[in-house]
């Protein structure tokens, strides 16, 4: 009679097992999911001082843009924000959002453009040559070598006819030719002297200069570019959605789309697809579809969960930044076998 049972029991089972096996049902995944913008900008201060930007693409799960605005020792900054900006308000894409400026910083460029003004005066004070009342000073003493170079010429003229005839002696002959050879050198030097006058600087005077102005000029750019990075503009046209909260100076969101992010039972990872509809609920029901899901665990309320990213397709005014919604993900049909599998699973997990 035992037997008997116990073959009933088991013809039982198994045809449980094949009913729950080939039986499907039509199955749903609840959870609570996070509405997000398209694209988030926050401007942050950090713990060190530093200025970092971030701007995200919720769409596609990545952060397009990352900067950080670094202080050096020492340095006095001062930050003015936009006065007109408030909660609420609507940004344009290319709006100055705040300005840096730094002591430091003006002061060197303050500095270099008054170095590359003096250099420029130089240049062109050698490249126009010397003033007036010096060239003709140097003229005048050109004219007075070669004045007592033609003198001396003539006198040694006479000292040769004397020094031929024998009626001076050799050491008197040698010292007027002497004299007549320095009064030559004198005039090639006065000469020389005129000429650079005239003609200004030496070209490698001149090229050293152009240099030194160059790399001034160069310096003085990429300071400029400094004091330009420290003006901040957003990268994207939308709505303020936060201003001065703990370490967030300002957050501004592209409210054109909007994603929701539905955490998912890791064991029902393997139900959800790309392109099943979710249903959304806040103040009216919305629809949305799965566009990507997660491949990565995350501990959320001591439970393992992976993230599901749903595009939602009819936005309405009601839908803002952060806002929590009931999810509904249209999973299709699925065996009865797993569901109550999962379903028992639940139960002892959660006990």
């Amino acid at each position: 009679m035992k037997f008997l049972r116990l073959i009933v029991a088991l013809f039982s089972l198994l045809i449980l097992i094949l009913f729950l096996n080939n039986a499907w049902i039509w199955d749903d995944i609840n959870s609570l999911g996070e509405v997000l913008p398209a694209k988030e900008f926050h401007l942050i201060r950090s713990q060190d001082d530093r200025i970092v930007t971030i701007l995200k693409n919720n769409l596609s799960g990545t952060v397009e843009r990352y900067s950080i605005i670094s202080v050096e020792r020492g340095d006095a900054i001062r930050m003015s924000l936009n006065n007109s900006f408030k909660v609420g308000g609507f940004v344009n894409s290319g709006d100055t959002i705040c300005k840096l400026i730094s002591a430091e910083t003006m002061y060197q460029i303050v500095r270099l453009e008054g170095l590359i003004s003096t250099e420029i005066a130089t240049l062109n004070f050698y490249k126009t040559g010397e003033k007036t009342a010096i060239i003709e000073e140097a003229r005048g003493r050109l004219e007075s070598a070669q004045q007592q170079l033609e003198y001396q010429g003539k006198v040694l003229e006479r000292m040769k006819i004397l020094y031929e005839k024998n009626l001076i002696s050799p050491q008197e002959y040698e010292t007027a030719e002497n004299l007549f050879k320095l009064y030559q050198a004198n005039v090639s030097i006065a000469k020389s002297q005129l000429e650079a006058l005239e003609t200004g600087a030496k070209p490698e005077q001149i090229q050293l200069i152009e240099t030194r102005i160059e790399s001034l000029k160069n310096e003085l750019e990429a300071l400029k570019q400094k004091a330009q990075s420290y003006i901040i503009t957003s990268p994207i046209s939308g709505v303020i959605f936060k201003i001065s909260s703990g370490d967030t100076i300002l957050s501004m969101a592209d409210i054109s789309a909007f994603c929701c992010l539905i955490p998912i039972n890791v064991d029902e990872r393997a139900k959800v697809k790309n392109g099943q509809i979710v249903e959304i609920k806040s103040s009216e029901i919305l629809q949305a579809k799965i566009d990507a899901v997660e491949n990565s665990v995350r501990v959320i309320n001591l439970k393992q969960m992976v993230l599901a990213r749903a595009i939602i397709e009819n936005k309405t005014e009601n839908l803002v930044p952060h806002l929590v919604v009931k999810c509904r993900i249209k999973v299709g049909r699925v065996k009865l076998l797993d569901y109550v599998y999962f379903f028992v699973k639940q139960i002892f997990t959660s006990g």
